[in-house]
């Protein structure tokens, strides 16, 4: 088991890294979710040793390898530019780090070969790697991590240079194959999709902090502030004010919901209305907006109004309307500032 003890680092002056602690349990993916610069990848290189953490412990199985060096560590890295050996064939790609821990030549071909079966590459491995495809070599790149039998596999954004329908396949297969080897693993992303493909549990990192963890499932259906919910696409973010009688007041009108007693009229709140509890209403309405965009979204419309407010719909609406709105009051839920 990784366990990370407060763990704080610093680039240019600034913390990057606020006091993060996190474990990975044995078979366990855990996903780092936030946005670029949030320092996901200096978090992954202090794990797998290229870097030291100015403070906190990088703990495995009950010992404290902060200082333990990279190649001591068998943890197994996989990047985004996949970082192969241009001069060498698929197999003495794969073999590599093999070769390095000098192990024999029987046993370098067994692990290879069962490398690339686990990664779907048999009957290539003479090919040259500069003639195979983006997925192909990412795929090597993977057989490669997993040859040494790693303790943990370290995914720095993996799928970020691959097209659409290319990245869902190998995150198909990247799952597929986690499942089957039981590694325990820590996948990089800024992208929610992977998170929530692969994830056993999602850990969103925004200022250097992990602000909320979770399941997939749970840190969607709960998010804990205005931030996590805007970044993970959960829906519309309102900012309101608060009135008599537990109602709240936003550039589109009123709603009704349970406030705290303590809340004074007057104070600010963040909502969360998600697009699939919104309708349309009539113009009596106490929300309504002016139509801003239509965008067609495969069987569905995406409405959105002046302000940013959306929701979908099957038919579409005229650009420049004013509508009336229906949400179900019973859902909206209140987030922290």
């Amino acid at each position: 088991m990784l366990i990370l003890s407060n763990i704080h680092k610093s680039y240019e002056g600034k913390p990057l890294l606020r006091g993060i602690s996190l474990e990975v349990g044995e078979g366990e993916t855990i996903c780092l979710l936030g946005p670029s610069g949030g320092g996901k990848t200096t978090l992954l290189r202090i794990i797998a040793g290229l870097e030291n953490a100015e403070e906190g412990e990088v703990n495995w199985n009950g010992k404290d390898i902060s200082s333990v060096p990279p190649h001591k560590r068998n943890f197994g890295l996989i990047f985004q530019d996949y970082a192969l050996f241009p001069h060498l064939n698929v197999f003495d790609n794969v073999a590599f780090g093999l070769k390095m821990q000098k192990l024999g030549r029987e046993e370098i071909h067994q692990r290879v070969m069962k490398s690339l079966q686990q990664v779907d590459l048999i009957g290539l491995e003479s090919r040259d790697v500069i003639d195979l495809s983006g997925g192909e070599q990412q795929r090597v790149a993977l057989a490669r991590a997993l040859a040494p039998r790693p303790h943990l596999l370290l995914f720095d954004e993996p799928l970020g240079a691959l097209d659409r329908k290319l990245r869902e396949y190998l995150l198909a297969e990247l799952r597929s194959i986690l499942q089957e080897s039981g590694v325990p693993a820590i996948y990089v992303t800024h992208d929610q999709d992977e998170a929530f493909t692969l994830a056993d549990r999602v850990m969103l990192l925004h200022n250097g902090e992990i602000v909320q963890r979770g399941t997939p499932a749970e840190v969607y259906a709960r998010p804990h502030s205005g931030w996590v919910a805007e970044f993970l696409g959960a829906g519309n973010v309102v900012q309101g004010k608060i009135l008599k009688d537990g109602l709240v007041e936003t550039i589109f009108g009123t709603v009704k919901m349970p406030v705290e007693e303590r809340q004074a009229e007057g104070s600010p709140v963040t909502l969360l209305i998600r697009p699939r509890d919104v309708r349309i209403g009539n113009l009596s309405s106490p929300l309504r907006g002016t139509v801003k965009d239509v965008v067609f979204q495969q069987d569905r419309f995406k409405v959105v109004l002046k302000g940013g407010f959306y929701f979908y719909l099957s038919d579409p609406v005229n650009v420049g309307e004013e509508i009336g709105l229906k949400i179900e009051m019973g859902k909206i839920q209140r987030l922290a500032e």
